[in-house]
């Protein structure tokens, strides 16, 4: 029973470690995450280039450092060949990557 009793306590460690980090960034961000709030309730949706501009003006800290977003998706395909057996991806209308296998 110690066992368990040891593996609960360091679940519920690592979790309030993680809700404080998590705090903590929304906390340092929160004019940044306030700034893309507005912007989106303004227009309805942003593209990644308009959360950008957003994001320019009050940059996303990490750790104490501003993080600038990246405009690039996060698997590129554009200058590979594709064949049959190459996976596809596209850009959701969200932004995010969409990926599928091709027949």
């Amino acid at each position: 029973m110690a066992f368990h009793r040891g593996i609960y306590d360091a679940a519920r460690t690592a979790l309030k470690r993680a809700y404080v980090e998590a705090i903590k960034l929304l906390n340092t961000n929160r004019a940044s995450l306030e700034s893309l709030t507005g912007a989106l309730f303004k227009t309805r949706y942003l593209d990644r280039t308009e959360i950008a501009d957003v994001l320019a003006k009050i940059p996303l800290a990490l750790h104490g450092k501003a993080v600038a977003p990246s405009l690039q998706p996060a698997d590129s395909t554009a200058n590979r060949k594709s064949s049959p057996s190459t996976k596809q991806v596209s850009e959701a209308h969200d932004g995010t990557a969409l990926t599928s296998n091709s027949p």
